[in-house]
């Protein structure tokens, strides 16, 4: 019901501005100032709101970028969908959206998008009424703002004051019993974390300031298709002073009437007749209505949306089936909401944690979550390039006695894996891993540490009769069998990785030809010397694939991160059944996509003979 309200509210407002604008206006007047407009002029109108849209697309990039890398051009492309959004659903939808749709496309929490997107609108403000300010000193006009210093001073006062806030309650530990309040200031803290920078800083408030410059380039442009001459640039200035504050009014999407009726009144108080004023005003907001709407919509229908799913996953009300944003190439994924799905688990639960456990004397078992707040965090101090930078590895260390935990051994991995077998190459000792990042320098950057698990001892069983297998003869030709010498061609990362695997498994085999024992040798009976036979055996998937360094892969609608030569792998749990694995990769600009489906079936049987 509050819905309907608003929405009719919002209607019922922009009906009056409308009649406010056209009332006492000649309208075959109207037309026929319209009918004679300059298009010549119009076309520097249109590449200017393009312009527009660039700029804030760089400058929202700026603001994130201490959070994580973000490429301009999806900046862009999720700031026009915003604003589009903006003009075609009520309730201001767009900034909503526009948020949603970072949020998870970036894989940055949604309070960081939220804090980059009010320092935006606060810079905005503040570039625009300098701007004003300064043209109406220029031209001897004064603007309808009293303390017009004081106001831009106090919005930059304000600014710093949020980001010193935001920093020292998130650096305090008095916010340690209640988490969820110090993980939201800390993502306040990273969306703000731009402005610690100077160069950053003025990057933005440059591209701030010369972004409305254009905006006001827009306003003159148009006056010269009319022929008004006696609108300058500095009037221009003060023209999109107007348009912005009048946008702000609430009204339906679109901000029509309200729009129109202030352009037109400060026309005419210049002493410009009301048709054309009139005129001006519909030219100026229709053409730069049609631009950004129609290319909004391109980006929102090419990342996979639609306005519909847009509307029902952010209107009030939602619709049965319980549509969710996924994180995914597309950004949205339609959920059926079956029974089956109801019971499945999470990919994740949003925490960093690394758990260790022990699967035979030389073999540990580790399974971690690292979260994108985590990430986040490392990126702002480390820098934004930092994963793509060092290598991404466990550290293994030896915590047996205080002597022996300087001891340590690294084992490269992928931080999407979340899970790892690390052999070890002592049994009977006590061991904890620590997931994190090797950077060129030299240096460690811990992301999470395991606890500590204490392996079995590998020594000779007690049963002194056993017949024991001797598998070095064989181990050769079951290698070569299976083709291992092809896996990973066009995957450097994966190869190493199955080198370094086979490498460990040909030491476990000749380690237990040696000693007469295996390290996966069952546990010896109870009493007499009688054993049962037994046979274990398992299986995984490696994904592995290359397309061109700067472009968008996702796999089963994750996005997958790229080596700099372009290549990437993943490792996947192989359980009986089906498995479908869709790689999808976007080109840098959007315009060419190529979409490959693996489909990989694994059935198991046992007998018992």
């Amino acid at each position: 019901m509050k819905r309907k309200l608003s929405i009719a509210t919002g209607l019922a407002v922009s009906a009056a501005f409308l009649w406010l604008a056209c009332r006492h206006v000649d309208f075959h007047a109207l037309a026929a100032i319209l009918a004679g407009i300059e298009p010549a002029p119009l076309l520097l109108v249109v590449v200017g709101v393009c312009a527009e849209l660039l700029i804030r697309g760089i400058k929202w990039r700026l603001l994130l970028a201490p959070s994580g890398p973000v490429r301009a051009w999806d900046t862009t492309r999720i700031e026009a969908a915003g604003l589009a959004l903006n003009n075609v659903l009520p309730l201001r939808l767009g900034e909503v959206a526009r948020a949603a749709f970072a949020a998870n496309y970036f894989k940055l929490p949604i309070a960081t998008i939220l804090s980059t997107i009010l320092a935006e609108k606060a810079l905005d403000f503040a570039a625009l009424l300098l701007l004003a300010a300064v043209a109406a000193a220029a031209s001897g006009i004064a603007l309808p703002i009293a303390g017009r210093g004081p106001v831009i001073l106090a919005v930059a006062i304000a600014l710093c004051a949020l980001a010193l806030l935001v920093d020292g309650a998130a650096a305090s530990g008095r916010l340690t019993r209640h988490p969820g309040v110090q993980r939201t200031l800390n993502s306040l803290k990273l969306g703000l974390t731009a402005f610690t920078s100077p160069v950053t800083a003025v990057c933005v408030c440059s591209l701030a300031l010369l972004q409305w410059f254009i905006n006001s380039l827009n306003y003159y442009w148009i006056a010269l298709a009319f022929g008004l001459n006696s609108i300058t640039v500095t009037k221009s200035v003060l023209l999109s002073f107007t348009g912005a504050a009048a946008s702000s009014a609430p009204g339906m999407p679109g901000y029509f009437g309200s729009f129109e009726l202030g352009i037109s009144a400060v026309l005419t108080a210049w002493g410009i007749n009301r048709e054309a004023a009139l005129a001006y005003a519909a030219t100026a907001h229709i053409l730069s209505y049609l631009i950004i709407t129609a290319a909004g919509l391109f980006f929102i229908y090419q990342m996979g949306q639609s306005l519909g799913k847009i509307w029902d996953e952010f209107s009030a009300k939602k619709p049965e089936g319980g549509r969710t944003m996924e994180s995914s190439s597309h950004i949205h994924r339609e959920n059926t909401d079956s029974v089956g799905d109801q019971h499945t688990l999470p990919e994740g639960y949003g925490t960093t944690e690394a758990v260790l456990l022990p699967r035979d004397p030389n073999w540990m078992f580790i399974y971690w979550e690292i979260s994108d707040q985590t990430k986040a965090e490392v990126r702002a101090k480390q820098g934004t390039d930092i994963f793509e930078n060092a290598r991404q590895v466990i550290r293994v260390y030896d915590t047996t006695s205080d002597s022996d935990a300087r001891k340590y051994f690294d084992n490269p991995v992928l931080m999407e894996a979340k899970s790892w077998y690390i052999n070890v190459p002592e049994s009977g000792r006590t061991y904890c891993c620590e997931v994190g990042l090797a950077t060129p320098e030299g240096g460690f950057i811990s992301l999470v540490r395991t606890n500590n698990i204490q392996l079995p001892a590998g020594r000779l069983s007690d049963t002194a009769d056993g017949q024991w297998l001797s598998v070095t003869p064989d181990f050769d030709k079951l290698l070569q069998l299976s083709g291992v010498e092809y896996i990973g061609k066009g995957s450097g990362e994966v190869a190493r990785s199955l080198a370094q695997r086979w490498e460990a498994l040909r030491g476990i085999f000749s380690k237990a030809e040696a000693w007469g024992v295996n390290s996966i040798t069952p546990p010896a009976q109870q009493g007499t010397a009688q054993k049962k036979f037994w046979l274990a055996a398992d299986c995984e998937v490696i994904l592995y694939g290359a397309t061109e360094p700067d472009a968008l892969v996702s796999v089963c609608g994750r996005k997958v991160p790229l080596n700099s030569d372009g290549t990437f792998s993943m490792r996947f749990a192989l359980p009986d059944g089906g498995m479908n694995l869709p790689v999808k990769a976007v080109s840098r600009s959007g315009a060419d996509t190529r979409e490959i489906e693996i489909k990989v079936t694994r059935t198991t049987k046992s007998y018992d003979k």
